[in-house]
């Protein structure tokens, strides 16, 4: 099989993890409240470590970053589908897609 199509698929599965996984919270009562009725946010689920790992690289605050889920599903699918894009995120995740290829080679 050739790197190509290889490549496309990575891309496609990474695609699929982001839009299926994201970070989820709850609010749960605080162990040593502070004040009457005060909550604590518990994530129950997470976003996966690539897209975690590509949003620390884009941070604008201790809470924010550059990244978009919506923008990064969107350049996922086109450079999935073998078109090129210009997006300041694709060398990220072709680079990415590549490292998992190679960490996963069947």
């Amino acid at each position: 099989m050739s790197r190509v199509p290889k490549l496309n698929t990575e891309l496609q599965l990474m695609h699929d993890e982001l839009e299926s996984q994201q970070l989820t919270v709850a609010l749960f009562p605080a162990p040593h409240p502070a004040f009457e009725g005060h909550m604590i946010r518990v994530p129950i689920e997470s976003n996966v470590a690539w897209y975690r790992c590509l949003c620390s690289k884009y941070p604008v605050g201790v809470r924010s970053t550059k990244v978009r889920r919506a923008d990064i599903l969107r350049v996922l699918a086109r450079l999935a589908s073998g078109k090129p894009s210009s997006s300041q995120f694709a060398d990220y995740l072709v680079q990415m897609a590549k490292k998992r290829i190679d960490n996963n080679p069947f």
